[in-house]
C-alpha cells in the first residue's frame, strides 16, 4: 500500500482534514501532494505524521499487504488521460480507457479509482450522455469522499453538478455545487477549479432566476481570472454574464458580454458554445424587437450547429428563428423553418409542437382558419399524455377564438367550458 494512501486512509479514520493534519508540521499544499503520491516524505517528516496520527513508521512503510499496490505504467496511464481530458482531447483519453489496466477498476486504490470515473463522466458528458456521466460521476465523488475532502473531490463535485444543470435538475445541481463551495472554503482550495465552481454556481442561479446572485459568482470568477491572468473559461463567464445582463434588462451590457464570449470562443475554437452565444445574441436582440440582427445571429448558430451534427439544436434554434420570421410579419418565411422542422423530424414531439401551433398562428393571420385549426389540433397531439386542459390552455383559447371568429359559438362555448 503507498505510503500516501496510508496517510489518506489514517487521517480519514481519525476525522482530521488535511489542514489539522499538516499544522505545524507542512504545509496542507504539500501535504496533499504525499497524499496523492506526487512526492514522497523524509524519514523526519514521517515521525512527525505518524506521531499525530497515533501509528508508527513502521507502519506507515510497511509492504503492501493487499491489491492496493497501483504499477508505476497504470498511474502514469490515468495521469495522462487527466491531462487528455482537461486539455479536451476526449478521444485520446477514450483509447487509453480501452486498455486492459482498466477492465477491472476495483483493483485499483479509491484516489485513482474517484479519477478514472472522473474521466469516464467527462467523456459521456462530451457526448450528451448525460444519465451515464452522472452515474460515473456520482462513483467518483464516493470514492474521493472515503480519502480526503481537497480540489480533485471539488472537482467531481463541480463536474456533477455541471451536468444535473444541463438535465435541468437545477435545484439538484446548486446542492452539489453548495456542497463543494463549502469544501473549497473550508479546505482553502484555489486555482482553476474554484473559478470553474464560481461559474457554474453563477450559471445555476442565472437559470434559477436568481440573477443577482449570478451575476456576484461571474464577477468573482472573473476576478480571479484577472489576478491570475489566467483567463480560464473566459468565454463560459461572458455567456453566462450575458445571460443574466439580458434578464436584468441590461441591454448594452449583454451585448458587450456576448460579444466578448463569441472572441473568447473563436480562440478556443469552442464551436458549440459560440453557437450557443449566437443563440443567446439573437433572443436578446428578438427581445428588444430588433428583428433583422435576431435572424442573421440565428443563422449563424444553426450554420455551426449543422456542421457538428447538433441537430437537435439546430432544429432548436431553427423554432427560434421561425418565431423572428412571425414576429416580424415574415409569414413566409416562417412557415419555410418549420416545414423545414418537419422534415427533419426525428420524433422530437416538444419542438413538433411548438412547430404545430406557430403554423396555426400563420394560418390565423392569413385568415385561413381551417387549417389553422388543423395545426392546433397536430400540436395538442403531440402534447404529453395526461397534460390537463389547464396545461394546453393557450391552444383551447386560440382554437375557441377561431370558432367565435367564424360564428360557430356553440362549438367555441364547448371549449370554454373545458376550461372551466
Amino acid at each position: 500500500m503507498r505510503i500516501g494512501y496510508k496517510i489518506r486512509k489514517l487521517r480519514s479514520e481519525a476525522g482530521l482534514t488535511q489542514s489539522q493534519l499538516a499544522e505545524g508540521i507542512v504545509s496542507r499544499s504539500y501535504l496533499s501532494q504525499i497524499e496523492q503520491g506526487q512526492v514522497e516524505p523524509s524519514y523526519n517528516l514521517l515521525v512527525k505524521l505518524a506521531r499525530r496520527l497515533n501509528t508508527s513508521v513502521e507502519k506507515l512503510s510497511d509492504p503492501p499487504l493487499d491489491r492496493d499496490f497501483l504499477p508505476i505504467q497504470v498511474q502514469k496511464a490515468i495521469k495522462q488521460a487527466e491531462n487528455h481530458v482537461e486539455r479536451g482531447e476526449y478521444e485520446k483519453a477514450a483509447k487509453f480507457l480501452e486498455r486492459s489496466w482498466f477492465q477491472s477498476p476495483d483493483d485499483l486504490d479509491p484516489a485513482q479509482k474517484g479519477i478514472l470515473r472522473w474521466i469516464q463522466g467527462k467523456i459521456h458528458e462530451k457526448k450528451h450522455d448525460f444519465s451515464k456521466a452522472v452515474s460515473y460521476y456520482s462513483e467518483s465523488v464516493s470514492c474521493l469522499e472515503m480519502i480526503y475532502p481537497n480540489e480533485i473531490l471539488v472537482r467531481s463535485l463541480v463536474s456533477l453538478g455541471k451536468v444535473y444543470s444541463k438535465m435541468d435538475q437545477d435545484e439538484m445541481s446548486l446542492q452539489v455545487l453548495q456542497k463543494a463551495y463549502r469544501l473549497l472554503i473550508s479546505e482553502q482550495i484555489t486555482g482553476p477549479v474554484q473559478i470553474s465552481l464560481l461559474i457554474n454556481l453563477g450559471m445555476v442561479h442565472g437559470k434559477l432566476g436568481e440573477h443577482v446572485s449570478a451575476v456576484y459568482f461571474l464577477t468573482e470568477a472573473m476576478k480571479l481570472n484577472e489576478t491570475t491572468d489566467s483567463y480560464f473559461k473566459a468565454g463560459r463567464i461572458y455567456m453566462a454574464l450575458g445571460v443574466c445582463y439580458m434578464e436584468l434588462n441590461r441591454f448594452q451590457e449583454s451585448i458587450d458580454a456576448f460579444e466578448k464570449a463569441v472572441y473568447a470562443f473563436k480562440l478556443t475554437n469552442d464551436q458549440e458554445n459560440e453557437a450557443g452565444t449566437y443563440t443567446n445574441l439573437g433572443i436578446l436582440f428578438l427581445r428588444n424587437q430588433n428583428y433583422d440582427p435576431s435572424v442573421m445571429y440565428f443563422k449563424r448558430a444553426i450554420h455551426l450547429y449543422q456542421q457538428m451534427g447538433y441537430l437537435r439544436l439546430k432544429r432548436n434554434t431553427m423554432m427560434k428563428l421561425a418565431q423572428t420570421h412571425f414576429y416580424h410579419g415574415d409569414f413566409e418565411a416562417a412557415a419555410k423553418e418549420c416545414e423545414a422542422i418537419f422534415a427533419e423530424n426525428q420524433g422530437e414531439t416538444e419542438i413538433l409542437r411548438r412547430a404545430y401551433e406557430l403554423m396555426g398562428d400563420i394560418e390565423f393571420q392569413r385568415k385561413n382558419f381551417t387549417l389553422s385549426l388543423n395545426y392546433y389540433d397536430r400540436s395538442l397531439s403531440c402534447a404529453k399524455e395526461g397534460t390537463s386542459n389547464r396545461e394546453n390552455h393557450h391552444l383551447i383559447i386560440k382554437k375557441a377564438k377561431i370558432y367565435y371568429q367564424t360564428g360557430k359559438y356553440e362549438q367555441a362555448s364547448i371549449l370554454i367550458d373545458q376550461l372551466n
